[in-house]
């Protein structure tokens, strides 16, 4: 008999291809054959990278829909956006940095900096990728009952992996060149060096972030709060990130001071750094070789470590303690109480979830404190510096609600709370309560997380800025009402477009179109009213133009509630039959 072509599900006779991630007779095997080795890699890495990347925008199985050319011209305009935004801070800290460090014979340290900042990117998102992507897929069990070597799956990941971090290291290295190609010196040797140490980098912080990421899927195996040591782990990651982001400019201006001493500490302490930044500057064929070493050989390791343990890792099924059944009483709820609290246990026991979707509440918690503490000095720092007219409760009172409406924007809490339902989605659907419950129950569990952190930062806000009555009112009311328009937003988006077949949950956390909807929703809003606010100053009082702004959302707010009461209840029911 002739081998038949499998998917993760199990073989396919027609050996087209499928969403499940099926190896199929179109990946590059000839008709009949099973695929080869290398044909077999690439096609299990492709997979893998259109479920990192493109599985927000696939239509639903049955229907194998696609996206329409609107929504193509979309999501290309998006993407542009995105990257656009980056490379354009990457070459304005760029031209700032090179001409004082060429002029000064640094051009390595110009390119060592760059290389840094690339490097602490990818390993900051590619850890808890790696932990996700290697570890805890959701087809792990089911690729490995198939005929396929584990070190195949493990190659197919790390191939995907690698060309994720690729990513990052051509959006921020390549426009430093270009910029180092107007201002600095052409190198011919410089330029055929570049390019293959670009593609060798990478397999630095793949090495990095992958093991980082087996020893956390190793740590939090053994452990029961497992989801609370990788939040406890992800949230200085975040605040860092968030902390040399607002230093860089500052950093800077500190290189272009002391280049020599700088210079210096990076070649004694980050050599490898120092070996690329004098490839990519002066074409240095010994560096090279070093830089090559460097690379590849951390990498080779961790590919030794992970072949020898991946198996183990994704059978081993750790002892627990055991749990001991005592007989009590369970209260009785009604259905809106219960399926809140089944959306609030859901969240609380997800660190993917929490951090992605969350990540605006740290923030407001963040910058409350820090208000509560530096609140008097700034008003004291408008006042020198001449903006009297911002250190006035009125103006400052408008920041904070403005400041806490963009934060809150970044909250997403119910967005994707419809995907993440994935393939139980009948059973709330099937139970006798009508379809407006869970979806209530999804917008309330997003309100019951939000507005208590939005109420703690408006009252330290009152209390560190010492705001009027009716402006501390409008602090209070405002972000509430933004917010209850977040969840609500998020939730009917979510039942317009859900993304019930992912892999792993962070990909129905953080790739789906009804997210990036709720987000641009809320930042559309924000701009809005912002500008609203800001052409009419001159002409109306800033409470009359609060005023105005909060019976705007409260009418948002109720037509939204009114859809997701009604039509989107409707739709959600219907779910199960469309997919």
């Amino acid at each position: 008999m002739k081998p038949r072509a499998y998917d993760s599900g199990g073989p396919t006779k027609s050996g087209g291809p499928t969403k499940s991630g099926g190896l199929t007779k179109s990946g590059g095997a000839p008709s009949g054959a099973t695929p080869s080795g290398g044909a077999l890699l690439w096609l299990l890495a492709k997979i893998r990278l259109q479920g990192m990347f493109l599985s927000a925008f696939k239509g639903s199985k049955k229907r194998r829909e696609r996206p329409s050319p609107l929504m193509l011209v979309l999501i290309g305009l998006l993407v542009l956006y995105v990257v656009g935004a980056m490379v354009g801070m990457v070459v304005m800290m760029a031209w700032l940095m090179c001409p004082p460090l060429a002029e000064m014979g640094l051009g390595w340290l110009y390119f060592a900096y760059f290389a840094i900042m690339a490097f602490a990117v990818s390993l900051i998102a590619g850890v808890f990728m790696a932990k996700s992507q290697l570890f805890e897929a959701k087809d792990n069990e089911q690729l490995l009952s198939l005929p396929l070597p584990p070190r195949v799956i493990l190659l197919s990941r790390m191939l995907s992996l690698y060309l994720f971090d690729l990513l990052f290291f051509l959006f921020i290295l390549v426009p430093v060149y270009v910029v180092w190609l107007i201002v600095g010196t052409f190198s011919p040797l410089g330029l055929c060096l570049f390019v293959p140490g670009l593609l060798l980098f990478p397999l630095l912080s793949l090495a990095a972030s992958a093991l980082l990421g087996w020893l956390l899927a190793m740590a939090t195996a053994r452990i029961r709060y497992k989801n609370l040591l990788s939040l406890l782990l992800a949230i200085p990651l975040t605040l860092g990130a968030l902390y040399a982001n607002l230093m860089m400019y500052q950093w800077i201006g500190a290189l272009a001071a002391s280049g020599a001493e700088i210079a210096g500490v990076v070649r004694r302490v980050m050599y490898l750094f120092y070996c690329f930044g004098k490839v990519a500057a002066e074409g240095a064929a010994l560096p090279f070789l070093l830089f090559a070493a460097g690379t590849v050989l951390p990498f080779a390791l961790c590919l030794l470590v992970l072949d020898r343990t991946f198996l183990r890792v994704l059978t081993t099924k750790y002892a627990g303690k055991k749990a001991v059944y005592t007989e009590r009483a369970t209260a009785a709820r009604a259905p809106l109480s219960a399926f809140t609290r089944k959306e609030l246990r859901r969240f609380f026991s997800s660190a993917g979830y929490m951090l992605n979707a969350g990540i605006g509440l740290i923030f407001v918690l963040v910058g409350a404190v820090a208000l509560l503490v530096k609140g008097p000095e700034l008003i004291g720092l408008l006042a020198e510096a001449g903006l009297g007219a911002f250190a006035g409760g009125q103006m400052l009172g408008a920041v904070v609600v403005g400041a806490l409406c963009a934060l809150g924007g970044m909250t997403f809490i119910s967005a994707p709370a419809v995907s993440l339902e994935g393939s139980s989605l009948w059973i709330p659907c099937s139970l006798p309560v009508h379809g407006r419950v869970p979806l209530h129950a999804k917008t309330l569990a997003h309100l019951t997380i939000c507005l208590p952190v939005n109420l703690f930062a408006s009252l330290c806000a009152i209390v560190a800025l010492r705001l009027p009555p009716l402006m501390a009112l409008f602090v209070v009311v405002l972000p509430a009402l933004f917010s209850v328009f977040c969840g609500l937003t998020g939730t009917i988006a979510n039942v317009y477009f859900p993304k019930l077949d992912w892999m792993d949950e962070t990909v129905a956390v953080k790739q789906s179109m009804s997210v990036l909807l709720a987000m641009l929703a809320a930042t559309g809003l924000l701009i809005a009213l912002g500008a609203f606010c800001v052409l009419l100053t001159p002409l109306l009082p800033m409470e009359l133009l609060l005023g105005v702004c909060t019976v705007v959302l409260a009418a948002l707010d109720y037509l939204l509630y009114r859809h997701e009461d009604r039509g989107a209840a409707a739709r959600f029911s219907a779910l199960p039959s469309r997919q």
